[in-house]
This record gives C-alpha cells, sequence and structure tokens, in this order.
C-alpha cells in the first residue's frame, strides 16, 4: 500500500524529508503530488520530483496522507483540487498528518471544526478562528487527523502517523469483558468510510482479501472466539439469516480461531451460508478495522455491512462482549441498503 505526500514550492525541507524516507524505511510506497507534475524546491534549496498532479491522484491506492509545511500550504490550500483530494481522504477515514503550516490546507478543507489541532504558532489565530481548539504540544491525534507545530516535532509526528499506519494506536475502554475495560488496537472508522483491505486466510489457508467479495454487500460478523457460546450463536443466527440473502449478499465470520478449528467448528454447526475466516496471522482485519483487543489478541465483537463499493454502511461495535450484537438492527440495515440499490 501506498502514502502520498502533497507539497509545492517553498516547502519546509525536513519535513517532506523525514516523513519521505521514514515511510520508506518502514516499506511503505510514497509518491509525491504536486500542482503540476515536475521538480518543487524547499526553503533550502532541496530539489524533490513531483511524479503526479494532484488531479491525477486516485485516493484509493493510498492508506494515508502527509502535508509538510512551510510556504507551500499557502498555495495548495487555493486549489479547489487540493481541497477535494484532501476531503476525499477524510470521508474515506484514511489518516491526514499535518505538519507546521500544514494544517491551513484542513482549516481551508473545513475539517478542523470542532476538533483538536495544533500546528506553527503563526497560523495559532486562524486555527482557532475556524473553531478548532488549539494544542501547544508536539502532536495533537485527533480522529484521522495528526498535527504537529514545527521540525522539531518530526519525531513525534512520525511516531503517530506510524502507529496509525501500523493499527497501532490504541483505544482505552473501548469495550468491556464482564465489566473489565480493556484497549482496543486501530482506528475508529466510520459509518461512510472506505472500508480497508486486509488478508485473512480461510479454512484451507488460503489468503482472503476484500477484493474477493468485490461487487458485492458485505456482511461482517466478528467474533471473539467461535468455541465459546455467545459468538457460537452469532455464528448460527447469521448462518440462518444469510438462507434468506440474494446471490448480491457475502456474509463472512471473522476471528483469531485457528482455521483448524474454524472448520471443526463449521462442520458440527452447519455453517453453509456463512463464510469463516481467520485473523491469527497477522492480526489484519483486526488492526485496519480498529478491532483488535490489546490484551487478549482476541477480535472483539461487531458486526459491519459494506455496500458493493467497500464503503461501510452500518457498524456496531458490542460494548460489552459477552454479549450478542444487535441482529435486528443490523438486518433493517442491510434491507435498506438492498432497498436503495
Amino acid at each position: 500500500m501506498k502514502v502520498l505526500i502533497i507539497s509545492a514550492d517553498q516547502f519546509e525541507d525536513s519535513e517532506l524529508l523525514v516523513p519521505y524516507y521514514r515511510l520508506r524505511e518502514e516499506g511503505w510506497e510514497v509518491d509525491l503530488a504536486s500542482l503540476k507534475p515536475g521538480k518543487i524546491r524547499g526553503k533550502r534549496g532541496y530539489e524533490v520530483e513531483a511524479t503526479l498532479s494532484v488531479e491525477e491522484v486516485k485516493p484509493e491506492e493510498y492508506r494515508a496522507l502527509v502535508i509538510p509545511g512551510g510556504k507551500a500550504p499557502a498555495k495548495l490550500r487555493e486549489s479547489e483540487a487540493v481541497l477535494r483530494l484532501v476531503r476525499t481522504f477524510f470521508e474515506q477515514g484514511k489518516p491526514i498528518a499535518a505538519i507546521c503550516h500544514g494544517p491551513q490546507v484542513l482549516i481551508s478543507a473545513g475539517l478542523l471544526s470542532g476538533r483538536q489541532a495544533t500546528c506553527y504558532r503563526s497560523v495559532k489565530e486562524e486555527l482557532e478562528a475556524c473553531g478548532a481548539a488549539y494544542k501547544d504540544q508536539e502532536v495533537v491525534v485527533d480522529g484521522p487527523i495528526v498535527t504537529s507545530r514545527q521540525p522539531s516535532d518530526l519525531p513525534a509526528f512520525m511516531r503517530a502517523l506510524l502507529a496509525k499506519l501500523k493499527g497501532l494506536e490504541e483505544r482505552p475502554g473501548a469495550v468491556t469483558f464482564q465489566g473489565q475495560p480493556l484497549t482496543l488496537l486501530g482506528p475508529e472508522l466510520q459509518v461512510g468510510a472506505k472500508a480497508p483491505d486486509f488478508t485473512v486466510v480461510d479454512t484451507e489457508l488460503k489468503p482472503v482479501t476484500l477484493k474477493d467479495a468485490a461487487g458485492k454487500i458485505k456482511v461482517f460478523s466478528v467474533t471473539p472466539s467461535l468455541d465459546t457460546p455467545v459468538c457460537d450463536l452469532q455464528a448460527r443466527r447469521f448462518n440462518q439469516e444469510a438462507a434468506n440473502f440474494s446471490e448480491e449478499v457475502v456474509v463472512w465470520n471473522l476471528s483469531m480461531d485457528l482455521p483448524f478449528a474454524i472448520a471443526r467448528f463449521c462442520t458440527q454447526a452447519g455453517l453453509e451460508r456463512v463464510k469463516a475466516l481467520s485473523d491469527y496471522k497477522e492480526a489484519s482485519f483486526g488492526r485496519a478495522y480498529g478491532l483488535l483487543i490489546k490484551e487478549l489478541r482476541l477480535l472483539t465483537r461487531a458486526v459491519l455491512i459494506l455496500d458493493a463499493e467497500d464503503t461501510i454502511r452500518y457498524l456496531e461495535i458490542v460494548p460489552e462482549i459477552t454479549q450478542e450484537p444487535d441482529y435486528e438492527k443490523a438486518l433493517t440495515a442491510l434491507r435498506e441498503l438492498k432497498s436503495s440499490k
């Protein structure tokens, strides 16, 4: 997967170069886009090649967006194409990291009102005027948005961005187990966001990704372990309901159970309409969807519904994982989605 950096002439050199090379060190492919393709020059004379114009960018190809500071954001914020692109990343729930003067672009895109953020000191009044709460600290994370003040904040800025990219951000107390608070790892996805891709395995250890259900409505029944009574009930209920679904709908059960245990359960329970999948190898699904329990390395109980274009249309994270999800609410959302096609 790739990360996009957008900038223009007079960028703050270190704020572009440090993210560019740190991300590459971590194995990410990084593209640089500007108002037009070609060389752009930093404030201190360093030149880099922008291989894309902003209008050529396909947001679905990228996992996150980085906006360095300097004088470049003042030019970027004047471009409607730039603002449109930034809003698209935000609507898809993807991380947006802006440092120094970079938050000016977010202000112009209308993304900071009601949020906490930081920026270079000369941008503080403008940030507050747009309705944001200014925080004088090295990094501020609010939902998908990461902001920092200046080059000396780059270590904290990159730690926060990489935590998002790796699904390592923590949400303490997001769910409970028998009343005890637990921490979820990964982003807090929202309805309307583009669903991130992931790789899990089936009972034959073959990889499965979103593309395996391309063009279909997807119901994800997420369970901690099929060996427990509540998870057993949840899987059987969706299998029963799936008998009434048309071919345009697929139902996947996702858990951290080993594929062999899942295969045994499917045989014993007679699961024929639900495809049971395992996230045991890399917790790829759990990290990408913010459903991995830190203390247990299990998936928390949840139900998601994705439309044929992989946009999240329904999401329930069950607050107490020993309880069942709201089946009727999920089924109603599915019926409404099908009728709107």
